[in-house]
């Protein structure tokens, strides 16, 4: 008889396309997650993965079988959450997926009040980027995303938690040091470190600085981070400027300065994105409303009168 973890299995390897990568999202070892899935097919009859390309793909039978299991899941999940939200009382289990750009700077400002607060909830939260992040929530994989609102195409239900102002981030020594305010305009794009491709973040900072691409900061190197904080200590050591969002900003910021932009002030929004038939509401309902609480106050004075940047 097939069972829930054999479906689960199903939809891992689906999402992942790799065996390896599929058993650790299922917190189980490769050999069980294929032998799970070896096993489904010999009760089914049929193969649901072709395993002689990489990565691999479903079959055709697979893919509608597939898509089957994602509707028999959902309704298993709806139906033990509707037991659960009898009680009143916020249970069970849920999977957030952050951008690495928020990550670090908002969940140490909510995360361990919100576990001590609800205790018989069990949190899972993973970095991702915001393509992952809507195929994930669309494939029901995860419950909740924290990233930069609107993203256009995704048809989900999105709720706005703060509005971020960019600023400026340049070393002490540099030209555009001396400006008080900095327009689009002063940026041409030589000498501006970005975040690697599939970063939201890095498009928004294009944007911001009217710009299509951008020009290596030194001749003979190319490189691309994934982290803010590698970017500023870049910049601290006197090579190029970026664009950092307001929560990246740290109380002594040395050999660098922080410049506003003149009007209109590019920002982003961070918003919660789950599919509208999410049935964790009083969960995410609560997760928005102490996010919203801990906000620091000058990010709430920031985020006012500023000119917020899409997803494309």
């Amino acid at each position: 008889m097939t069972s829930e973890a054999q479906l689960q299995y199903l939809l891992a390897v689906d999402l992942h396309r790799h065996f390896g990568r599929a058993a650790k999202s299922c917190h189980v070892t490769q050999p069980t997650l294929s032998a799970g899935l070896a096993k489904l097919e010999d009760e089914l009859g049929v193969i649901l993965f072709d395993r002689s390309v990489q990565p691999i793909v479903p079959t055709a039978s697979g893919e509608s079988l597939i898509e089957q299991a994602r509707v028999i899941l959902g309704e298993m999940a709806r139906f033990k959450n509707m037991a659960q939200h009898t009680s009143k009382e916020i249970s069970g289990s849920l999977s957030v997926g952050v951008i690495p750009t928020v990550s670090p700077y908002l969940l140490p400002l909510f995360l361990d009040e919100f576990a001590v607060n609800y205790p018989k909830l069990n949190l899972e939260i993973r970095e991702m980027t915001t393509d992952d992040i809507v195929e994930s929530l669309n494939k029901e994989a995860i419950d909740v995303g924290i990233l930069a609102i609107p993203v256009e195409g995704a048809s989900l239900q999105a709720v706005s938690l703060y509005k971020e102002p960019f600023y400026f981030y340049v070393h002490l020594d540099h030209v555009l040091a001396k400006k008080r305010t900095i327009e689009s305009h002063d940026i041409d794009g030589a000498g501006l470190w970005l975040l690697e491709e599939g970063h939201c973040f890095r498009g928004q900072v294009l944007d911001a600085c009217g710009l299509r691409g951008d020009t290596p900061v030194l001749a003979n190197l190319r490189f691309e981070s994934g982290s803010l904080e590698t970017l500023k200590r870049l910049v601290a050591k006197g090579v190029g400027y970026t664009l950092i969002p307001h929560l990246a900003l740290s109380e002594n910021e040395e050999d660098v300065k922080v410049i506003r932009f003149s009007k209109p002030i590019p920002a982003r929004e961070i918003g919660l994105m789950f599919k509208r038939t999410q049935l964790k509401r009083p969960a995410i309902d609560a997760m928005t409303a102490l996010i919203q609480k801990k906000l620091p106050s000058s990010l709430v004075k920031a985020g006012k009168d500023v000119e917020t940047i899409s997803v494309v």
